[in-house]
């Protein structure tokens, strides 16, 4: 059984179901806009072809979705990675270096269960709760679920 094939089906089919759930009208005042998976991946693809030509080594480059829903711009760049030849230790600090900011905590929750997943069947490590505290964050800069929105400094919101 194609364990990645499967998995790659459902955080496709998850995606789509909580860009759906989220109401026409929260989206537009949120800015809530979810990006398709044909595009992230044409996306993540350029992105890691360019970064495997720079003078860094690819899992010292960190990465910040500031409004990553269900993760899809980093399953795309996860799923491109998985193409390389990388050892634990470079995966290891290739995902302590991924940081994401999403108000919504649905598709927080979501994107944090499809990484566990994810990274335990593309490179058999587990991650633990205290990666998911230190990486996901709510609001970045402005909090617009406040009912006063506020400007919110990025190191107030990532050490």
């Amino acid at each position: 059984m194609d364990y990645k094939k499967i998995l790659w089906e459902k955080i496709k089919l998850s995606s789509k179901n909580i860009e759906s759930s989220l109401h026409p009208l929260e989206r537009k005042r949120t800015g809530s806009y979810y990006t398709p998976f044909p595009l992230t991946n044409l996306i993540m693809k350029e992105l890691v072809c360019y970064l495997l030509h720079k003078n860094q080594p690819i899992w010292n480059y960190r990465f910040l979705e500031p409004c990553a829903g269900t993760g899809n711009f980093i399953f795309s760049y996860l799923h491109e990675i998985s193409k390389l030849s990388l050892n634990s230790e470079q995966i290891q600090c290739l995902l302590s270096n991924i940081y994401i900011a999403e108000i919504y905590s649905s598709a927080r929750n979501e994107y944090q269960t499809l990484l566990k997943e994810f990274v335990k069947i593309y490179w058999n490590i587990e991650l633990e709760e205290s990666y998911f505290t230190k990486h996901i964050k709510t609001g970045l800069l402005i909090d617009v679920t406040k009912e006063s929105p506020s400007y919110l400094k990025i190191t107030d919101v990532f050490e």
